[in-house]
């Protein structure tokens, strides 16, 4: 179920489930800290992580999923296939300007 995890909403790390007397899940990324709130039951605390990972269009070429790429020059959008054609967009400051650019089409 945690493999089921979205990237992080603030800075497109690894989704990593913690488990004391609650469940939540935070990010991978230590300088981040984002994290959900504790929840009861494990499934509550991934669809509460996987619904503020904002929705990507698949790859226009290829179908496959979309993926938020963070490093030191910003945010940005690319397919998931490594061999597909298309490249990422270009760096955004923010992940939602990222997003924006990559749904920001016709199909």
């Amino acid at each position: 179920m945690a493999e089921d995890l979205k990237p992080c909403p603030k800075c497109g790390g690894k989704g990593k489930l913690k488990t004391l007397v609650y469940y939540r899940v935070t990010c991978s990324i230590n300088e981040c800290k984002f994290t959900t709130v504790s929840h009861d039951m494990q499934w509550e605390a991934i669809q509460d992580w996987n619904s503020m990972t904002p929705d990507l269009k698949s790859c226009p070429f290829c179908g496959n999923d979309a993926v938020l790429h963070k490093d030191e020059k910003g945010f940005a959008i690319g397919c998931s296939n490594d061999s597909c054609v298309i490249g990422k967009t270009r760096y955004y400051s923010m992940p939602e300007q990222a997003v924006e650019a990559w749904n920001r089409r016709t199909n």
